[in-house]
């Protein structure tokens, strides 16, 4: 927002004009962003016009009266157990550590960072549990405690004993801290991943109607 108003950035903040505003909700959609994410930025940008009144800054708030896009959530679709299978056997045959992050997914449930930065103080395989706090609701400090299934606790019992793994504080060293979108970050290495397994990702034209792709299948 600061970039899109220039100079203006520069100026009080009473010069900011619901135009600004509208402008910028407009641009998002320009970029092909989904309405959802404009939505959301919009609201942003409204709690801190509503920050700057309650401190006697400016007396209206410039983003309370948008126009904003219908939010269209599009669906996510399950991966089938077949399809799991499938892509636990074509990670087998490559040396990184996208076989253990997946095991992590399909059978605690974790998402793609979560898994990627995944420690091994986190994990007590004597009592069979993983305890972590998720990065999405790292702000809340609050500890995730799961029990961890049979299945799971055979390969982390089996990756654990590896001299390689032994050296590392991350159950997946080649994925840790690594980006998570880009062109060259892990959802899109996990999509070509799935690509060379021939694991659909199921691509359709998203329904906000700007040729926006969305993969209904996504780690």
């Amino acid at each position: 927002f600061l970039t899109l108003l220039g100079e203006r950035a520069a100026f009080d903040l009473k010069s900011i004009e619901p135009s600004h505003v509208q402008e910028f909700v407009n641009r998002d959609l320009t970029l092909r962003r989904s309405g959802t994410t404009a939505t959301l930025n919009a609201k942003i940008l409204r709690a801190a016009f509503n920050a700057a009144i309650r401190a006697g800054a400016i007396e209206t708030n410039p983003a309370s009266g948008l126009q904003l896009p219908d939010a269209i959530a599009e669906q996510r679709s399950p991966f089938t157990p077949g399809e799991v299978e499938t892509l636990l056997a074509a990670t087998k045959k490559t040396k990184s550590d996208w076989q253990t992050a997946i095991m992590l997914a399909a059978f605690a449930g974790l998402r793609l960072g979560d898994a990627a930065n995944l420690k091994w103080d986190a994990i007590d395989l004597a009592a069979g549990i993983i305890k972590f706090i998720p990065e999405k609701t790292s702000r809340k400090g609050k500890e995730l405690v799961m029990p961890i299934s049979d299945r799971l606790l055979g390969y982390l019992d089996k990756l654990a004993g590896k001299e390689r793994t032994q050296k590392s504080k991350f159950l997946c060293p080649t994925l840790a801290s690594r980006e998570i979108g880009g062109r060259r970050g892990l959802s899109a290495e996990f999509i070509t991943l799935m690509d060379n397994a021939n694991v659909a990702s199921d691509s359709i034209i998203a329904k906000d109607g700007r040729s926006r792709k969305f993969s209904r299948k996504t780690f």
